[in-house]
């Protein structure tokens, strides 16, 4: 008999013997992970690992696994869903000789990493017989109308033998006849003071002879006495205590913010500021002590509270210094984080600090190499003139780039110059095309259904903006019933594999009948959506949607250009300024051993995992080159993927299926990139991804 497929050990390397899986282990993290970004990533990358088997014979299997990471992720992302699981985990645990602390696989004594890798610190595995919670739980589970039944089944009984007892006791003193006219509803003797009459509960039982008191009417005349009927007083009952509503909370950009203080103001807390740090302003004669003064006035303009005057300037100078000290990146920075409390533009004051210290940077003022830091600052230039354009602020965009171009000058490299000034004659070219763009916004703050201006606009942040979610709306009120159609399927955000694809070849199609300055922004949305399937692909589809995607990034679709450069050698060194984000000893993949097997050169977690390494600049780069563990036969799996921006990725390796081991060397067109993220999907011999190095290089040196 053919042995049942099992999707746990097959996929997922679960044995046996720890099953059921709680979270935790389905994701393959630590037991009780509390960092929110390790257990999102895992979950992400074990729900992408399992889709890839969606079109396969176990498509069922599939399914049940996705809802089942589905399940853990919500959970354990949830503060008090995982407090209540955590807590159910402990307690199913029961004493410490139920658990068993063991190695992780592969790095046991003796096993065949034990040489290799560090040594790893024990993991708790909880056992995997029935937990107790889950026991207790079942064996306690009873009806929900049992026990109301039983008490009110009481309360009546008690309420007809105390009604009973009274009669009985009240026919022997006063007769049958006084027994009636007790039952008839008297008014109560009316007094001076009358004794306060409190309801009983509703849930409480009432004696039979219990009669509520009536509204006294005026008597004309005195009535004859008449016994008393005394009531048992009860107390009143509480209302139920309120809670106070929370405060509603609005976003930072709907708050208040103080102006900017005049400029008399500004000057005075100006000339106390410089006295207080006197002897650090006149130390501050190289880039090294302006980074470092930047930084102390940064840090006094955050702990100043209560003098918004002094805080604005604080915030100023600190900007500035950092960008006279030739990092105009860091002083742009802190203009963000002064406008976060100040309502200024923030744009146009980066106009204005880059205008002030652009002659310093022509000059070479602070700088050891000031050819590679006029291509940075030229750079950031156009990174800031973009933002302005995508704003609509073209005063400012046209003027910054100006300003970049007078920079790429005085680098004295053609292409550079080149490049630059293309740039900026698109800015001037986008300058002119905005003007109906703009008389298209002031009909629609008049008239938001208007048709053609609901069009106009929708195009212009879609195709030139590429601000798609404020545009889509737009283009689904516009004019153009067949383009409406589609921006509402694609703000419906398909799901389905079918879906995508057709929405992918819909706009690739659209962008046929597009203009010539909407066409690039059509296809690049055609790109997104085939980017978002092509994982869930393969065989000839694979193939065919990754091949249209290379084609596209050859017509550069991505509108603006982002400059790299080029340099000889490995690019992605910590030396240089490049990090990493991810688990632990992922550093270690920088600047590495590459032919030694000793454990302080390899970065190693458990897969699925993910690991982001950030350049010090945009690089020009072509190849990218790194070391699996090989030093014990094994096979992995993974992705690899670039960025520009460290926003939109383009995946240059896709190895999730079959076996790859040792060194790697990832080809690919010549792109600028800022980031890279390597995921590890698996390894066949153990529950660790290590990688002992990873380079990156814009000139690929000859050989491994």
């Amino acid at each position: 008999m053919t042995e049942p497929f099992d999707p746990y050990r097959k996929w997922l390397g679960i044995p046996a013997q720890d099953r059921p899986p709680h979270h935790y282990r389905l994701l393959g993290i630590e037991l009780f992970e509390s960092d929110q970004e390790v257990i999102c990533n895992a979950a992400d990358a074990r729900m992408a690992q399992i889709k890839t088997f969606q079109t396969g014979k176990h498509l069922d299997h599939s399914q049940r696994l996705l809802n089942e990471l589905a399940a853990a992720k919500v959970c354990l992302l949830n503060p008090a869903k995982k407090a209540e699981y955590d807590r159910e985990l402990r307690e199913g645990r029961g004493t410490r000789g139920e658990g068993r602390e063991e190695n992780a696989p592969g790095l046991r004594s003796g096993g065949e990493d034990a040489d290799d890798l560090e040594e790893v610190s024990p993991i708790v595995v909880v056992s995997t017989k029935p937990l107790d919670y889950l026991a207790r739980a079942r064996r306690k589970r009873q009806p929900m109308w049992l026990m109301p039944s039983i008490v009110f089944g009481v309360m009546v009984l008690l309420a007809v033998v105390l009604a009973l007892a009274l009669q009985e006791t009240v026919a022997d003193r006063r007769g049958s006849k006084r027994n009636v006219v007790a039952k008839k509803e008297r008014p109560p003797v009316p007094s001076k003071s009358p004794a306060p009459v409190v309801t009983k509960k509703p849930s409480e039982p009432q004696p039979a002879e219990y009669v509520p008191p009536l509204p006294v009417p005026e008597p004309r005349e005195e009535p004859k006495p008449a016994p008393p009927v005394i009531h048992k007083p009860v107390e009143p009952q509480r209302p139920k205590p309120t809670r106070p509503k929370p405060p509603v909370r609005r976003p930072p950009s709907a708050r208040k913010k103080p102006p900017v203080p005049d400029a008399a103001a500004q000057r005075k807390a100006e000339s106390e500021i410089r006295s207080l740090f006197a002897e650090k302003f006149a130390a501050a004669d190289n880039a090294k002590r302006k980074l470092a003064l930047s930084a102390t006035l940064r840090k006094q303009a955050g702990g100043t509270k209560n003098d918004p005057t002094a805080r604005f300037v604080l915030y100023r100078l600190s900007g500035e210094l950092a960008a006279r000290a030739g990092n105009l990146a860091k002083g742009f920075a802190v203009i963000d984080r002064l406008a976060r409390s100040y309502d200024v533009n923030p744009l146009t004051m980066k106009a204005d600090l880059a205008a002030a210290v652009a002659p310093g940077y022509r000059a070479g003022i602070n700088d050891t190499n000031p050819i590679t830091n006029l291509w940075i600052q030229t750079d950031t230039l156009m990174v800031l003139a973009d933002l302005a354009a995508r704003k609509d602020d073209f005063p400012t965009a046209v003027r910054v780039a100006k300003l970049a171009v007078s920079l790429a000058r005085a680098t004295k490299d053609a292409e550079f110059r080149r490049e630059t000034a293309a740039r900026s004659r698109e800015l001037e070219h986008r300058k002119s095309r905005f003007r109906p763009v703009e008389a298209a916004i002031g009909v629609l703050v008049e008239n938001p259904d208007d048709a053609e201006a609901n069009l106009t606009v929708g195009k212009w942040r879609c195709f030139t903006n590429g601000d798609w979610h404020r545009g889509l709306p737009l283009l689904a009120k516009g004019s153009d019933a067949e383009l409406a159609a589609l921006a509402r399927r694609d703000f419906a955000r398909p799901m389905a594999v079918e879906d995508q694809m057709s929405l992918a070849d819909a706009w690739y199609a659209a962008a046929a009948k597009e203009q010539p300055s909407a066409k690039a922004g059509a296809l690049f949305r055609c790109c997104y959506w085939y980017e978002q399937v092509l994982p869930k692909l393969s065989g000839l589809d694979q193939t065919r949607v990754r091949k249209r995607i290379d084609e596209l990034y050859k017509k550069d679709i991505r509108g603006e250009k982002i400059r790299g450069i080029v340099v000889k050698g490995n690019v992605a060194l910590a030396r240089k300024g490049a990090t990493v984000v991810g688990p632990a000893h992922g550093n270690r993949m920088l600047d590495g051993d590459k032919v030694t097997r000793e454990k302080d050169s390899t970065a190693i977690s458990r897969w699925p995992c993910r690991w982001t390494i950030t350049l010090d600049r945009v690089y020009w780069l072509r190849e990218i080159r790194f070391r699996l563990y090989d030093f014990n036969p094994r096979a992995y799996r993974y992705v690899l993927s670039v960025s520009s921006d460290g926003d939109r990725y383009t995946t240059v390796k896709d190895a999730s299926q079959g076996g790859w081991s040792s060194w790697q060397q990832v080809c690919f067109s010549p792109r600028p990139v800022k980031t890279i993220v390597l995921e590890g999907l698996h390894n066949n011999k153990s529950e660790y991804f290590s990688v002992v190095e990873l380079e990156a290089y814009c000139i690929p040196p000859k050989g491994m």
